[in-house]
């Protein structure tokens, strides 16, 4: 076994004491000592070079436990900084992030994304907006993440395939090192994987399995397991092209019945024009203010077409959290999209899915409503990449 030196001893210890800070306000001395077990000696050397780098700022005196009062410990928040990217069909939100997870600045530009070009075209001037803002800010950035809908291929930062964007094939680092200096680190994320992250890292929890699943237009999934998110190197969970019906309408994939097909707004839409057709006999009906809230709305006040329409939602959703449960195991579900603004629905749910997944899953499970703003899916992405890049874990 080859001995390791000394510099390499107090590379270590010194990477240790650091990864004491994540997402944490102040740290005092004995905290530190009482996290790494370091000596009382080895913690106040490298926490006194820290302070004279400016990786670590003195805040204040904390309060005597009998003996002095404590210095109390920072990070310099402006370290490491994080440009985030949220991409959608209608807009793209940027964000620069510091080390603290706080936005520092931001810019939405509001866009249609239907090819290649128009998705280049729409993070080429985000970027830009952000530059003509904060110059000096961008500068400074050292990692690249972007949310994205569709399939990822994480270890070259590409878009695989996304249906909602029009895209195949599409390298998110080629556009990044056109934009913003060389070598930075070019980070992708699934849309469910930030707001997963957002949840974890900046919500009501911190479950180590954790499930998201996001219904809207469509349907997505991102799993955490022990603490991390749950994907393969090449691509990512594709849970709408479940098939849960093998006599339901064609996919798009070719199939039939999958998730897709039968669950989220746009089919719920589609559903309710039909049972109002059969109802009345008109074969025309004005659905652009239609969304799940309207319908639900709808059903509350008595019509039938749509109390049906969202009796059926709401029973193949919990079907296909069913199936989710019995895969993963997680100990909590979180759910995204409209239908989790719902009065109750997260009651409903649990009732439902506890009633119907293997008994063993069922014993600790949880499925709530996702209360976060979009703000927490830029944080969670960020708060992902510091862990990963600055707090990085180190072991003898």
């Amino acid at each position: 076994m080859v001995k390791a030196s000394k510099e390499t001893i107090k590379r270590i210890n010194r990477q240790n004491i650091i990864n004491v800070f994540f997402k944490a306000d102040t740290v005092s001395k004995s905290e530190v000592i009482e996290r790494t077990k370091l000596s009382p000696a080895s913690v106040n050397n490298i926490i006194q070079e820290l302070v004279e780098e400016t990786v670590l700022l003195e805040r204040h005196y904390g309060e005597s436990s009998g003996g002095r009062r404590p210095m109390l410990y920072s990070l310099n928040a402006e370290l490491y900084h994080v440009l985030a990217i949220k991409v959608t069909t209608r807009n793209v939100l940027s964000a620069v992030l510091n080390l603290e997870g706080t936005i520092v600045a931001s810019k939405t530009l509001l866009t249609t994304i239907h090819d290649e070009a128009s998705l280049t075209e729409a993070i080429s001037a985000s970027i830009s907006l952000l530059k003509e803002q904060s110059a000096d800010l961008m500068d400074s950035i050292d990692t690249v993440a972007f949310s994205i809908p569709g399939i990822m291929d994480y270890t070259h930062a590409t878009v695989v395939y996304s249906a909602a964007l029009y895209v195949e094939n599409y390298d998110l680092k080629g556009v990044v090192d056109t934009h913003l200096k060389a070598g930075l680190t070019v980070r992708v994320y699934k849309d469910t994987d930030a707001m997963l992250l957002g949840e974890y890292h900046c919500g009501l929890s911190n479950c180590e399995n954790m499930a998201f699943f996001l219904c809207e237009n469509g349907v997505g999934l991102s799993v955490m397991n022990r603490n991390k998110l749950f994907w393969s190197d090449s691509c990512g969970m594709e849970i709408g092209h479940t098939v849960i019906d093998i006599h339901g309408k064609q996919c798009k994939c070719g199939m039939r019945g999958c998730v897709s097909t039968l669950l989220g707004e746009n089919r719920a839409i589609e559903r309710y024009i039909e049972l109002n057709s059969e109802k009345t006999g008109q074969g025309t009906f004005d659905s652009s203010s239609l969304d799940y809230l309207t319908l639900y709305a709808m059903a509350d006040e008595g019509d039938g077409c749509a109390k049906e329409v969202i009796d059926e939602q709401i029973t193949l959703l919990a079907l296909t959290l069913v199936t989710i449960v019995n895969l993963f195991n997680p100990s909590e579900v979180v759910l995204g999209g409209p239908l989790a603004r719902i009065d109750n629905i997260g009651e409903t749910l649990n009732r439902l899915v506890q009633g119907k997944v293997l008994k063993p899953f069922a014993k600790n499970l949880s499925i709530r409503c996702s209360k976060l703003n979009i703000n927490a899916n830029l944080s969670g992405m960020a708060f992902d990449c510091i862990r990963k890049d600055f707090f990085s874990r180190v072991k003898f």
